[in-house]
């Protein structure tokens, strides 16, 4: 795996790759946990043939913190730094990988991009309004914990536990990157939403690119069946949203194999 760091915009944004040099996929990471939360596509067989790339989002892993955080930490603004970045990486196109809140990044960076040749959203809930997430996520007093700067340890303890399903103990990387992360990253996140205009859906649909929806079968914060009911799928890859089995809200570390093998089947098929 190689490391890399950039300066956009007078923070440093660090970059992980794997060794494969073919079909650039780049990964955009949930609230609080990282680009860490992709390693074992870092660090996979398939990540010798395919070149993954994770990003560290601003107040996240080796990136900077910032110290205008009413500023910075809003999903406009980071998904400005992310193209950039992906800009700056030395690639024509991607196949560009959202999770959970980077889903919402991912979309925004899909508009104003164009080496973004096709889009994969993983435990993203497109939201019509960022005023009201209960329409799209199940709203708990743990899933608040992504709005609140200072966590005890025992809150970083129950938010780690909800990106994975019941049945499974969240891995202690996600406790230490979520330790990590600047709360002021998830304080002001939540307060940009107040003024935040973008319709997921409107951006979605007219992206005239290749889009694919994947979701674990246990995910606890997307209710899958309320989003078939929007309709979304027919502006899907295979008209159809993916489940991946005996997965929570993180494929990608939970059954990382069959999340590589449909980012694979995807990048091909479009």
């Amino acid at each position: 795996m190689k490391f890399n760091a950039y300066k956009i915009d007078k923070l440093k944004i660090a970059t992980y790759e794997s060794d494969g040099r073919e079909n650039p996929v780049v990964f955009v990471h949930a609230n609080s946990i990282g680009a860490a939360s992709f390693y074992k596509q870092m660090m996979s067989d398939e990540g010798k043939k395919t070149r993954y790339i994770s990003i560290d989002m601003p107040g996240h892993g080796a990136s900077d913190f910032s110290l205008k955080p009413n500023l910075i930490y809003n999903i406009d603004y980071i998904s400005e730094i992310f193209s950039s970045t992906i800009d700056a990486l030395d690639l024509e196109s991607c196949v560009l990988c959202g999770h959970s809140l980077g889903g919402h990044v991912a979309l925004r960076i899909a508009q104003k991009n164009k080496k973004v040749k096709s889009l994969m959203l993983m435990g993203t809930s497109p939201l019509e309004s960022y005023q009201d997430w209960e329409k799209s996520y199940a709203i708990s007093e743990t899933f608040n914990y992504f709005n609140k700067g200072n966590l005890t340890q025992e809150d970083i303890a129950r938010l780690a536990q909800l990106f994975v399903s019941e049945d499974d103990a969240a891995d202690i990387s996600f406790v230490d990157n979520i330790k990590n992360a600047d709360g002021n990253f998830r304080k002001f996140m939540a307060m940009s939403y107040e003024n935040d205009k973008t319709n997921d859906f409107e951006i979605l649909k007219k992206l005239n690119i290749p889009i694919a929806m994947v979701y674990g079968d246990k995910d606890r914060i997307v209710d899958v069946e309320k989003l078939k009911s929007t309709g979304i799928e027919e502006y899907l890859w295979r008209k159809k949203i993916q489940i991946i089995s005996e997965a929570g809200h993180s494929p990608m570390w939970e059954k990382p194999k069959m999340l590589q093998y449909l980012i694979d089947v995807f990048s091909k098929d479009v």
